[in-house]
């Protein structure tokens, strides 16, 4: 069986068809996602997991201002890339009859171009991540910038991609047209939480961290406005109640936030969910539309965003992903009445 794992809310629905096969091969294009698979294969050995990184190629055009650079470098991608699609993915040939499925059409062309070659000889499966559904990814209008780079990608990668915006930034998409061509299933959860162990701890309150900063939601003021949070929050909360789990795209200068206690940043937020918890915070995390036992706490009334769209785009998102009520405070008199 092989799994594409592409972010940590798919990985709850990877363990479970681990545990369904005696041989696994994850791919992933996150390092982190790669160094979490690697200790779960270290492990529990019984579950026969091969991890495999794929490292995205790294474009040249988009990141060229002038438009006739970026024509230039149009036509060295097409040539660098394919070279570089070859030889980094030249393993996909050797895998034929097997199962493989994916969770999201969305953020990664390395991964599309990689199962659109496994579709080829093998019996490939599309599992609708309930997180990535509830996303609103809508068409983007293509300006001249655009345009040539999504020439580039179909040129480089198939003709089945496409452009989207998703929260206000532009992303790589499968088109329908190639989804239709996988099967495409309702996600399967089992009891695999029973049968791996991770984190045991007995924090009462967990914040869970997003990557405001390196996403362009927000300025460096963000880091200073969760602090004046917390500070209000730690009027209620013992110091030693309390936990952060950092984003696990956040580098490590922006982990500067005022926490004594900090839980593994590999470590999937799903997979510290415990009955201990009493609240779980975060601004946008998709951990908080899992969260069933527990209050769920979002901050993002509370943080200033650069642009409102975008802060209404996520709060839709979570209004529409969550599994239990989400509450959602004006103000930090608000928060202090939930905290009671």
């Amino acid at each position: 069986m092989i799994i594409f794992c592409q972010s940590y809310t798919e990985v709850k629905y990877t363990l479970s068809l681990i545990r369904q096969n005696p041989v696994n091969t994850v791919i992933t294009p996150s390092q982190s996602l790669t160094k979490f698979f690697q200790f779960i294969a270290n492990e529990y050995p019984i579950y026969n997991i091969d991890v495999i990184y794929i490292e995205p190629y790294h474009w040249k055009t988009p990141i060229q201002k002038n438009i006739l650079a970026k024509s230039v470098y149009l036509v060295y991608d097409i040539i660098k890339g394919r070279h570089y699609l070859r030889e980094h993915y030249k393993f996909a040939e050797s895998m034929n009859d097997e199962l493989v499925y994916f969770f999201s059409p969305y953020f990664n062309s390395d991964t599309y171009y990689l199962i659109k070659k496994l579709l080829e000889k093998n019996r490939v499966i599309y599992t609708k991540d309930q997180a990535n559904d509830a996303i609103l990814a809508t068409p983007t209008k293509l300006n001249i910038r655009l345009f040539i780079e999504l020439t580039a990608k179909k040129l480089l990668y198939g003709n089945d991609i496409e452009l989207k915006s998703i929260f206000g930034n532009i992303t790589s998409s499968m088109s329908d047209r190639f989804l239709n061509k996988c099967i495409i299933e309702k996600p399967l959860l089992n009891d695999y939480e029973k049968h791996f162990s991770f984190v045991n701890h007995n924090y009462e309150y967990i914040f869970f961290h997003d990557d405001m900063i390196e996403h362009g939601y927000t300025d460096v003021g963000f880091n200073k406005e969760i602090d004046s949070i917390f500070d209000v929050a730690r009027e209620s909360i013992p110091e030693d109640k309390i936990a952060i789990k950092y984003h696990p795209s956040t580098v490590i200068t922006n982990r500067t936030l005022n926490f004594k206690n900090e839980l593994p940043y590999q470590i999937p937020a799903e997979l510290l969910f415990n009955d201990r918890v009493k609240i779980y915070f975060s601004v946008a995390s998709t951990a908080l539309a899992q969260v069933t036992k527990g209050k769920a706490i979002s901050l993002i009334d509370l943080i200033t965003f650069k642009d409102k769209s975008v802060k209404l785009s996520i709060k839709d998102y979570l209004e529409k992903s969550k599994r239990s009520n989400i509450l959602f405070p004006q103000s930090l008199d608000e928060l202090r009445k939930m905290l009671i």
